[in-house]
């Protein structure tokens, strides 16, 4: 990978520091045996203001970017016609994967391509004021994390090929999952399209104040309390989903349907955790050093997005032994 750093350092007066950094990364992995970029760009400001030999304020703004993309050499050349797949689109390779049954192991199925983009954006502000034998510090973060993520989707299908395309009907120990893909015998195919990207937005809100007390020449004690607030989950346009078991489904009659719900989803996290410690330098060159404190992670649920992929699935019934269709011929209308 390469790897790109820069940084600004600049003294504005006497009571003024500002320093500025900007890195970027470039690494390529290997995504479906091809090179995947996975971009990384990071920018961070810093401003010290001394406002008076006791009272300081510091504020730090923050931007990072993770761009991961996969795109297979395959996408929209028109496979599926160059294999003589009729009625399927070109989009992607039609995905050739093997149901076992064969003595050795085969797969053709390079798979969609998709975007994973996470974006955060931090705000803090922190002041420290020296009073007597305090020290006072009480500040602010704020994080905005978001997502546009395009989801891998095979419009061009997947075609599972088992023993059954090749084998005796209703025998087993005969036929072979190579030997069915040569003849074109499909077990079972299933093509997706994507609806609609991924966009999920939160917020994560921080305030803290602490109190180092320098009760004794040698005995520091430190209390501080925090509070912590995460937004609930929504996405840019408010595109989701939820399992409802209360709500009728217009398809079966039955309670437990998905609906689409305005607003945001699930709980937001709440949380006060107090932090204590103390330093002991209790012999000229021995110090002792304690803490306690209560940590909290709030995890952003994933939100529901069942209906962001249209997915058509072509089958037997089951209990039907005979191939679903033969690649000539097609899947018909999916």
């Amino acid at each position: 990978f390469v790897r790109y750093i820069w940084n600004k350092f600049r003294v504005i007066g006497s009571r003024n520091n500002v320093l500025f950094n900007w890195s970027a990364i470039d690494n390529t992995a290997l995504g479906f045996g091809l090179p995947e970029p996975i971009d990384e760009r990071n920018i961070a400001f810093n401003h010290v203001w001394t406002i008076s030999p006791t009272l300081i304020n510091e504020i730090r703004i923050g931007y990072q970017r993770r761009n991961d993309i996969i795109t297979p050499v395959t996408a929209n050349q028109g496979w599926a016609a160059t294999l003589g797949i009729p009625g399927v689109g070109g989009q992607t390779f039609p995905g050739l994967v093997s149901g076992g049954g064969s003595s050795f192991n085969w797969t053709a199925n390079p798979g969609g391509g998709s975007r994973t983009l996470n974006e955060g954006i931090t705000l803090s502000d922190n002041m420290t004021k020296v009073r007597g034998l305090h020290t006072f510090k009480w500040g602010y973060q704020g994080i905005l994390q978001r997502e546009n993520d395009i989801a891998a989707s095979q419009p061009s299908g997947v075609y599972n090929f088992t023993t059954a395309g090749s084998g005796l009907p209703l025998t087993p120990n005969t036929g072979n999952s190579f030997a069915s893909l040569e003849l074109g015998a499909v077990s079972s195919a299933s093509f997706t399209t994507l609806l609609q990207n991924y966009l999920p937005r939160w917020w994560m809100h921080q305030f803290y104040v602490q109190d180092d007390w320098r009760a004794h020449r040698n005995l520091t004690v430190s209390i501080g309390l925090r509070f912590s607030y995460e937004t609930p989950a929504g996405t840019q346009y408010g595109q989701k989903s939820q399992f409802s078991p209360t709500t009728v489904d217009p398809l079966t009659g039955q309670m437990g349907a998905i609906i689409h719900p305005t607003g945001s989803l699930y709980n937001s996290g709440k949380h006060f955790t107090p932090r204590v410690g103390l330093s002991w330098n209790f012999r000229p060159k021995f110090v002792f050093r304690g803490s306690f404190g209560m940590f909290t992670q709030d995890i952003v649920q994933q939100i529901g997005q069942d209906e962001y992929t249209a997915q058509a699935v072509v089958q037997q019934p089951s209990g039907n032994p005979f191939p679903a269709f033969y690649l000539s011929q097609g899947p018909g209308n999916v």
